[in-house]
C-alpha cells in the first residue's frame, strides 16, 4: 500500500499581473483639435499599464503622458506646442460591476483641455454615469 503526501491547494490562487511600457512612442495624425480646426498632430507618448487577474476579479490600469505639436493646415493658425497626461482604470468584481474611470488634462497651445469620465455597469447590464467633466477653455 501507497500513500502520497500532497499539499492542500492555497484557499485563494494567486494574483497574475501583467505589465506592459513604451517610451517615446511616436505617432502622427491629421484631425480637427477641440477648437475645431484641421490639423496635423505629432505626438511622443511613453506610457504604461498594469493589468492584474484575481482569479475572481479583474483590474487594468495605465498612464500616458507626453508631448506634441498641432500644424494647423490653415497657415494663418500657425502651429502649437501641448502637453498631456492621461490616466484610467478599468475594475470588473466577481458580483460583476464593472467600473471605468478616463482622466485626461492637455494644454494645447493657449487651450486648456481637462476631460475626466466614471461609468458603472451593473450585473444586469445597465450603465450608470456617475461623473464626468468635460472643460476647454481658450477656443
Amino acid at each position: 500500500m501507497s500513500f502520497a503526501l500532497t499539499g492542500a491547494p492555497s484557499a485563494a490562487a494567486s494574483a497574475v499581473h501583467e505589465k506592459d511600457s513604451f517610451h517615446n512612442a511616436t505617432e502622427v495624425e491629421h484631425d480637427f483639435n477641440i477648437c475645431g480646426d484641421l490639423a496635423t498632430f505629432t505626438f511622443t507618448v511613453s506610457g504604461h499599464t498594469v493589468a492584474t487577474d484575481t482569479g475572481a476579479g479583474f483590474h487594468i490600469s495605465g498612464a500616458e503622458h507626453g508631448r506634441y505639436t498641432v500644424d494647423f493646415d490653415d497657415p494663418a493658425l500657425g502651429s502649437w506646442s501641448a502637453r498631456f497626461a492621461e490616466n484610467f482604470s478599468f475594475n470588473a468584481t466577481p458580483g460583476g460591476t464593472v467600473t471605468l474611470h478616463i482622466a485626461n488634462n492637455n494644454v494645447e497651445g493657449d487651450v486648456r483641455i481637462h476631460e475626466s469620465l466614471t461609468l458603472i455597469v451593473g450585473p444586469d447590464g445597465d450603465v450608470r454615469v456617475d461623473r464626468t467633466v468635460a472643460e476647454v477653455d481658450g477656443c
